[in-house]
């Protein structure tokens, strides 16, 4: 029973590091669902459940969140627009990104970029 358990784990953190290889290589495009799942043979509902299980939150919120952790190195390490530095890290909805970065950050990208460079 104990190996099962095992082989089951490796079978699926094997899945996991293609999940997030493929994420990372890929995530200025808007990837969907049917794709990723694709990647790693599931119908679309099941990939949704298994990477919520083994991540903690759905492929569309660390998707954001591997974006939005882009945009802020950008936001803090250039002197870049804001509209630059989206388009480079695939943002296309400004609504959208100012929601989940507030969320995210607690504050605005231009104040967070103020207050970064007032510590230096």
């Amino acid at each position: 029973m104990m190996n099962v358990n095992v082989g089951q784990r490796k079978k699926d953190l094997a899945r996991l590091n293609i999940i997030l290889k493929y994420l990372q290589e890929n995530y200025k495009q808007n990837i969907a669902l049917e794709d990723i799942a694709k990647l790693v043979h599931f119908q679309t509902n099941y990939f949704c459940r298994f990477f919520k299980k083994h991540m903690g939150v759905t492929f569309i919120e660390y998707q954001n969140q591997v974006k939005l952790s882009y945009v802020y190195r950008d936001l803090i390490n250039t002197k870049d627009s804001l509209s630059m530095i989206l388009s480079r890290h695939g943002f296309n909805n400004y609504k959208l990104f100012r929601t989940l970065f507030k969320k995210h950050f607690g504050d605005t990208p231009m104040k967070v970029r103020k207050h970064i460079v007032e510590q230096d």
